[in-house]
């Protein structure tokens, strides 16, 4: 099954950290202490939690 999810939520830490984690595969593993595969670009791919969740990125 595919489909879309829109998810809000709340991190204590900058608007410029949480950036950085979600969008630097080596800053994610720190934050999460999960590897990952992400590309920090629009239109590119992302792999986290030993690919349970992947997708696109739309727009950064």
């Amino acid at each position: 099954m595919t489909g879309s999810i829109h998810q809000e939520v709340l991190f204590d830490a900058s608007a410029a950290q949480t950036y950085e984690a979600l969008t630097d595969a080596a800053r994610f593993a720190a934050f999460t202490g999960a590897p990952a595969e992400i590309s920090g670009e629009p239109g590119g791919a992302f792999s986290c939690f030993g690919g349970m969740i992947s997708g696109r990125n739309i727009e950064l």
